[in-house]
C-alpha cells in the first residue's frame, strides 16, 4: 500500500486567539504531505462547539460532518497545547462527538507549550483518552516547546532539526495506518 491510499487528519485542538499551535499543525501537515499521504487539517475552531454534541444527538449537525470526515480518515494526528496539565476542553468537546469512526485507528500526538517541556503532560493525557475512544496511540509523540518561538512569520521553523524530530513520529502514524487499514478491511 503506497501512503497514497491513505488519508490522514491533522487536528488542532484549540481555538484559542493568539494561539501558536497553528503554525506547528501546519508544518505538521506539511510534514505529512511531503510523505504522499493525502492529508487535511481540522481546526476545532470551526466547530463551533460550545456544549457536548454527539452522534446519537438529533442536533449534532457539524457531528455528521465530522462523522463523515472521521470515518473516511486511516489516522489523526493531534496537535494540542498544554493548559493546566491538560487539552483543551474545545478538543474534548470535538472528539467527544463520536466514537465508532476512531476504532482501530492510529493516533499520532504532538504536544505544544509555552514552556521548556513541550506539552509532555497533555500528550500524556492525550494518550490515556484517545484509547479510551479506540484510537491506537503511537510512540514516539512530537514535542514542541516554546511554541510560540519556534517558527518564524511565515510557518518556517527557526530550528532546522524540528522536522527530523517530528519525523519519526509520522512514520509510525503512516506505518499503523497501512497495517491497520489492511486489517480492518479484512474484517
Amino acid at each position: 500500500m503506497e501512503n497514497s491510499d491513505l488519508l490522514i487528519l491533522i487536528i488542532l485542538g484549540t481555538g484559542r486567539e493568539g494561539r501558536a499551535s497553528d503554525k506547528a499543525a501546519a508544518f505538521v501537515q506539511k510534514l505529512v504531505a511531503a510523505t504522499g499521504a493525502n492529508t487535511e487539517l481540522i481546526d476545532v475552531r470551526d466547530s463551533g462547539l460550545t456544549t457536548t454534541h454527539a452522534d446519537w444527538m438529533d442536533d449534532g449537525v457539524f457531528a455528521a460532518d465530522w462523522i463523515k470526515t472521521a470515518t473516511a480518515a486511516d489516522g489523526f494526528i493531534i496537535v494540542s497545547p498544554e493548559y493546566n496539565d491538560f487539552f483543551p476542553g474545545e478538543l474534548k468537546l470535538f472528539l467527544d462527538q463520536t466514537m465508532k469512526p476512531y476504532s482501530r485507528k492510529p493516533a499520532g500526538l504532538v504536544g505544544t507549550s509555552s514552556g521548556q517541556w513541550g506539552g509532555t503532560r497533555v500528550v500524556e493525557e492525550l494518550r490515556v483518552y484517545t484509547s479510551r475512544l479506540g484510537m491506537v496511540a503511537v510512540q514516539p509523540p512530537a514535542y514542541f516547546p516554546k511554541v510560540q518561538e519556534a517558527f518564524d512569520e511565515a510557518g518556517a521553523p527557526i530550528n532546522p532539526k524540528l522536522a527530523e524530530f517530528t519525523q519519526p513520529m509520522i512514520d509510525e502514524v503512516l506505518w499503523y495506518a497501512k497495517a491497520l487499514k489492511t486489517a480492518r478491511t479484512a474484517d
